[in-house]
Parts: C-alpha cells; structure tokens; sequence
C-alpha cells in the first residue's frame, strides 16, 4: 500500500480526535437536553454540508440517493447516543466503546468484499481489542448503567457506518462519493430539524444560535465532514482487516492522549501497558 494512504488515515484520525473534543467539551459544558443535542446536530451537519462544497462536483443515481439517506439516519442514531454517552463518562472511555464498532466494521466489510480474513490478523485484532480494554481499565463498580447503554449504542450504529461505507464504495457508484455525502449531510441536518422544535416544547434549549455552543457544533461538522471524505475513500482502496482497526484503534489511543491534555485524564500502569500492547498491534495489523 502506498504512503500517501496512510499519512491520509493519520490526518483522518487527528481530525477526529479534534471533532471528539469539541463534543466533548459542548456535553460536559452546555448539554441539558434532548433539545440541545438536536439543535447541536443541525449545525454540526450544516457544518458537514458546507464543507463537502468544496470537493467538487459529482455525479448521482438512484442507488446513491437511497443509501445516502439510510447513511444519514445511521449517522444521526450514531452521533446524539454518542452525544449522551460523552455527557456520562468520560471522553477516553465512551469513544473506546464506540470505537469497538471496528468489530463490526471489520466482519461486515471483508463479507461484503469477500475478503479472506487471515488468522494471523484475526489474532491481532483480538490482542488490539485486549490492549484496547487494558488501555482504558474499565472497571465493573465504575460502570454508570445509562453511559454503557448508550456507548454500546454508539459503537453499534459506529459499526453500521462503516459498514455502509464499504457497501457504496464496493459498489459500482463508487465514483459519487462526494454525492452520497453531501446529501448524507443534508438530510441529517433537515432530520433533526422536527426533532429540535418537537423536543423544544418539552425541554428548552439551553443555548442561542449565536452562541459559542453553535461555532462548536459548525466546527465539529466541518471536521466530521473531512474525515468521512477520508474514510470513505480509503476504505475502497485499502484491505478492510487493515483499515478498520487501524483507523478506530488510533483514534482511541490518540483520544487518550486529548483526555490527558485537555481533561486532564490520567493513566495507570494497566493504561500504560494497554497503550504499548496497542500501539504494537497497529503496527503489524497490516503485515
């Protein structure tokens, strides 16, 4: 595999690492509602939508049209659980969970690409899910029930996403990537819509559009929005069973280090042992 795939998978995990601060910091700040993760969803996604403009044109079908909008709703269940989750627990521990969706991305992938999965990486994805569960030392009187609900939620429909991404990228409307996204992102600003004004009548939201909260949501769409440009593109040229795990396994250990930095989360030596068994793994998931 060539470099420039790789140094695109690094850019892809470092702007998502950002995103997850971002909601991060809107969840454990200003999150008090259903009503607040539906108006955060609107401009997060317009924020996506502005950003794929400028990748130019591309074609459309049917097919795409159809599997954009089931991405959307996937995109959507993904984004408010993860949401709920982060303002639960902790922004190392909750994206862990979600990223365990690898799992399912991976199996889901190389079915749909008849991939020969080799025991040899089969066993290296076991040791990165171990290394993964040591990195962040979860303990069984720790456990909020609710943050569990809803990571385990998230790392479901986080698993969909990626299987749905090598779906239309398997398939021959793979060249609409920019299309599929675009209304990907449109439709998932447009859902949360009624939702938002539904859920107002209940529980207000907590911050105006012309706040701080809605340059987040805008900030973290545009960084949403590259990354599965991104991901999108490097999941058709690069083997599911290297992809997947390197793409959500990196992501959890750089996440560590931004919990560390900007929450102030600290490790342990079991942490530190699963951080080098990890980092090992991604090394060698792709020999």
């Amino acid at each position: 595999m060539e470099a420039k795939y790789f140094l695109l998978l690094f850019l892809g995990i470092l702007l998502e690492t950002t995103k997850n601060v971002l909601c991060t910091k809107f969840s454990k700040n200003s999150l008090n509602s259903d009503t607040d993760i539906y108006k955060f969803n609107v401009f997060s996604y317009i924020g996506s939508f502005f950003i794929s403009i400028f990748f130019g044109r591309g074609a459309f079908s049917v097919f795409t049209l159809v599997t954009a909008v089931i991405f959307a709703l996937v995109l959507n269940l993904n984004q408010v659980f993860f949401l709920k989750a982060l303002s639960r627990g902790t922004v190392s521990a909750t994206n862990f969970i979600q990223s365990s969706g690898l799992v399912i991305s991976t199996v889901g992938g190389a079915i749909i690409c008849k991939e020969y999965i080799k025991p040899y990486n089969a066993i290296v994805l076991a040791l990165l899910l171990f290394a993964l569960f040591l990195a962040l030392e979860v303990k069984k009187g720790n456990l909020n029930k609710q943050w569990l609900l809803f990571a385990f939620l998230a790392m479901l429909f986080m698993g969909i996403i990626g299987i749905m991404q090598t779906y239309h990228q398997s398939s021959d409307h793979k060249d609409e990537l920019i299309t599929f996204l675009r209304i990907a992102f449109l439709c998932s600003a447009l859902m949360n819509v009624p939702l938002w004004k539904v859920s107002a009548r209940k529980e207000k939201e907590t911050f105006k559009v012309k706040s701080r909260e809605t340059v987040l949501a805008f900030a973290s769409g545009a960084f949403i929005g590259v990354t599965h440009i991104i991901n999108l593109f490097l999941s058709s040229v690069m083997p599911k069973i290297v992809f997947f795990p390197l793409v959500n396994g990196g992501l959890v250990f750089v996440t560590l280090l931004a919990g560390v930095i900007f929450f102030k989360e600290r490790f342990s030596k079991t942490q530190i042992i699963g951080i080098i068994l990890g980092i090992l793994a991604l090394s060698v998931i792709g020999l």
